[in-house]
């Protein structure tokens, strides 16, 4: 029996429904129940289109966008046809932890990921949370945690010693000195 599948499924059903319809596993054998019709090739159906690095990174800030407007059909349809991922689960969950000023499980959501980079990428990347950490501490008026950090969490490493010293130069400072240190001020978190 064939089933005009125009007439059957578009009335009833969204573009997006019909994309993912259309990219099952089989796509010439669908069952339907006893009926057994042939999927048509629609042009929603076609292979991802090969797309440049820059093309890559366009479709990826549109879906992030639609992700937050809450279009999830929409952005569901879009990294279905593009190929394009948003962002893995641990990229989501680092961006929310420094977003919230979680620096300790940021640091742990690295720590996760750590397989997956370059030593000299994960050091970098901690010592960009744990500086955050630090102005965030500096600006909360928690002197006593912003020392322990540089002293028990802050890399001891010759290269970092001049930033280390700087750092613990602003604990000293005065609201008015350090506003007057762009370093201190670029990191001010939101709340001061």
């Amino acid at each position: 029996m064939n089933v005009d599948y125009n007439v059957h499924f578009s009335g009833s059903r969204s573009v997006a429904q019909r994309l993912k319809q259309c990219s099952l596993k089989d796509l010439n054998n669908t069952s339907n129940g006893n009926l057994t019709f042939k999927t048509p090739s629609l042009p929603g159906c076609k292979p991802s289109p090969k797309l440049t690095p820059k093309q890559h990174n366009t479709v990826r800030v549109i879906a992030q966008y639609l992700r937050d407007l809450g279009l999830k059909e929409s952005l569901d349809t879009l990294t279905e046809e593009s190929g394009c991922k948003v962002e893995n689960a641990n990229a989501r969950k680092l961006r929310e932890d420094i977003y919230k000023g979680k620096w300790d499980d940021a640091i742990g959501v690295l720590e996760k990921c750590y397989a997956n980079m370059k030593p000299h990428q994960y050091e970098t990347a901690k010592l960009l949370i744990l500086e955050e950490k630090f102005y965030d501490l500096l600006h909360s008026n928690n002197t006593p945690m912003a020392l322990r950090l540089l002293r028990e969490e802050f890399p001891n490493r010759t290269a970092l010693r001049e930033k280390r010293s700087s750092m613990i130069r602003m604990l000293f400072m005065s609201k008015q000195q350090l506003s007057e240190v762009p370093e201190a001020m670029r990191y001010r978190c939101a709340s001061s």
